[in-house]
């Protein structure tokens, strides 16, 4: 992930929650009972101190470092940290500059132990001046979930309302696949701050990987619509969520809307093959089987060791494009990347495959043979 995105999520180099073990957690979007996006007036946040001047500086600061102007982004956040020390926004910012200025330096035969220095560093100011943000801080940077939980549980016994601290410990559930933890975490989240807005596009993306798209929908929409107030949200989180949610018009029927927000994003916007593959499947959802099948291909080109493209391209040419000849080459080479991989989702598509293949191996005699 790139280091401009990743103050999106609660956690610097922190990927996203498996698809498939949020699948499995349809309790998470059915128990859950707030609904955020309807909160009217916005609750005071103790964690954001910035003035509208001061807010108005982090945003430039953000805007150059996307740009790639680090030293001067560093400059910016440094700066603001200085000023309001107990502001969450400007000190996962300039942590995050610290972890891209790092990562910038990292180059074959360089100190691979550089951001383990940085973990150590943050995790001694906690110790040394303890504070919930500096725990929270610390924790952000815990690559083992149950260091991470212990940093939060820190946070929480200084400070119990910390909203913060809840919201982190709801990814941190999720990438466990605690589902009733995160679930928990995420209401605590909303009763404590109902205008949590990181933790309202969390709870939206899981409301539409749980396959509540109506209120998934209705979540994502009320986050870009508030995204300006989010001052950890970057052009590229708000173009991913749009993402997102065009994915969750086309599971809703409303595949028009979803083309629309598809055909906004540009190459470069979000993550290629996620762009590309949505276009697929949207395409498909309308009946454009020719866009969809040069949408999966080109997702194909952009990452060949990437699966789900060659998963689209199988499904399209077998059941779509009736063509089994080119669908038994391309399931074949679905079956060889899934081998490759140990994680759930490839052991799901190497038995898809399997079943594919033995169906096309019957049927090809009797094609070969018109």
């Amino acid at each position: 992930m790139r280091a401009a995105g990743r103050a999106g999520g609660w956690a610097s180099r922190r990927g996203r929650v498996a698809v498939a073990l949020v699948l499995a957690c349809v309790s998470l979007a059915c128990q859950a009972s707030p609904q955020p996006w309807s909160f009217g007036t916005v609750a005071r946040d103790a964690y954001r101190q910035l003035d509208v001047e001061e807010a108005a500086q982090l945003r430039e600061g953000v805007r150059l470092f996307e740009a790639g102007s680090l030293t001067a982004a560093r400059g910016t956040f440094a700066s603001l940290a200085g000023r309001a020390p107990g502001d969450v926004a400007a000190a996962v910012w300039q942590q995050e500059a610290r972890v891209a200025a790092l990562e910038r330096g990292l180059a074959p035969g360089a100190d691979p132990a550089a951001l383990d220095g940085l973990r150590d560093r943050y995790r001694r100011l906690a110790e040394e001046r303890p504070t919930p943000l500096a725990w929270y801080l610390a924790a952000r940077l815990e690559e083992d979930p149950l260091a991470a939980r212990l940093l939060l549980q820190k946070a929480l016994e200084l400070d119990p309302g910390m909203s913060w601290a809840h919201y982190a410990l709801a990814h941190v559930a999720a990438r466990a696949g605690d589902w009733g933890a995160a679930r928990g975490e995420l209401e605590r989240t909303f009763e404590l701050l109902p205008s949590h807005l990181p933790a309202l596009r969390l709870y939206g993306w899981f409301l539409a990987e749980a396959g509540e798209t109506g209120r998934a929908i209705d979540a994502l929409q009320a986050w870009l619509e508030r995204s300006d107030q989010d001052l950890l949200a970057t052009d590229r989180l708000r173009d991913e969520v749009r993402l997102d949610l065009a994915l969750a018009f086309n599971a809703d029927g409303q595949e028009s809307r979803a083309a629309e927000l598809l055909r906004g994003l540009a190459p470069g916007d979000v993550d290629e093959v996620r762009r590309l593959t949505a276009i697929a499947v949207v395409e498909q959802g309308r009946d454009q089987i020719s866009s969809a099948l040069e949408a999966a291909r080109a997702a194909r080109r952009a990452d060949p060791s990437a699966l789900l493209p060659v998963v689209q391209e199988a499904m399209l040419l077998e059941l779509w494009i009736d063509d089994p000849a080119a669908a038994r080459e391309a399931w074949t080479e679905v079956l060889r990347l899934a081998m490759a991989s140990d994680d759930l989702a490839a052991g799901l598509q190497r038995f898809r495959a399997a079943v594919h293949l033995e169906r096309l191996e019957r049927s090809l005699p009797e094609e070969d043979g018109r």
